[in-house]
């Protein structure tokens, strides 16, 4: 599934909000601050030099993910954020890593990059739940809409996007089922007293007839 041109200008606008620097003494100030820049913002910041492989991030999520709507889609935006975060925390780390003298830069006699690695990890765990999290959004919200277009006539029409769709729907084929049950133990014992009844009519008309 190829992405929309909305959904991939979107993705573009996003990534363009920050692109850093142009100017090298920019750039080297920027450097600096690597390990922090970024890393809370709400929008994905992307290097300049970036823009090319971060489009095709977002490409290749879409095609896996696949939002549909604009629920779907703004769970999507957090993940696309989250991921690339992600992906940028191993240059940051290996970039503390030699300022710290390829130790563990938690072990570093510098409290300035014991602070940054404290910082940057931190930042990694918060993406991380960020990403589980709006992944489990995501999921459960495609999952909502399969089971609206599945069981449209177990569904009310005006069910609100995020209630269970798929518990509803399971709940109203168990009543359903349920309700079916009853019907049939009902007909089950109308047709014995038929049969019952037919029987003593077919006795009643054998008697007569000797």
């Amino acid at each position: 599934m190829m992405s929309s041109p909305a959904q991939s200008e979107a993705a573009r606008r996003n990534g363009a909000q920050s692109h850093g620097p142009a100017t090298p003494e920019g750039k080297a100030r920027s450097s600096q601050n690597a390990v922090t820049h970024g890393l809370s913002a709400k929008r994905a910041i992307v290097h300049p030099d970036d823009v090319p492989v971060y489009e095709q991030f977002v490409a290749g999520l879409l095609e896996s993910l696949k939002p549909q709507d604009a629920l779907e889609n703004m769970f999507f935006e957090q993940i696309v954020r989250a991921a690339w975060n992600l992906r940028r925390f191993a240059a940051l780390e290996a970039h503390l890593f030699e300022q710290a003298g390829h130790i563990d830069p938690l072990l570093s006699d510098d409290p300035a990059i014991q602070k940054k690695a404290a910082t940057l990890y931190r930042h990694r765990a918060d993406n991380q739940r960020s990403y589980n999290r709006a992944l489990k959004d995501l999921k459960f919200s495609q999952n909502n809409r399969l089971a609206r277009e599945q069981f449209p006539n177990l569904l009310p029409p005006e069910m609100p996007a995020l209630a269970d769709a798929a518990a509803f729907a399971k709940q109203t084929r168990q009543a359903l089922r349920g309700q079916l049950h009853s019907m049939q133990s009902e007909l089950e014992e109308e047709a014995k007293n038929f049969q019952t009844q037919f029987q003593d009519l077919l006795k009643s008309f054998n008697a007569s007839t000797v």
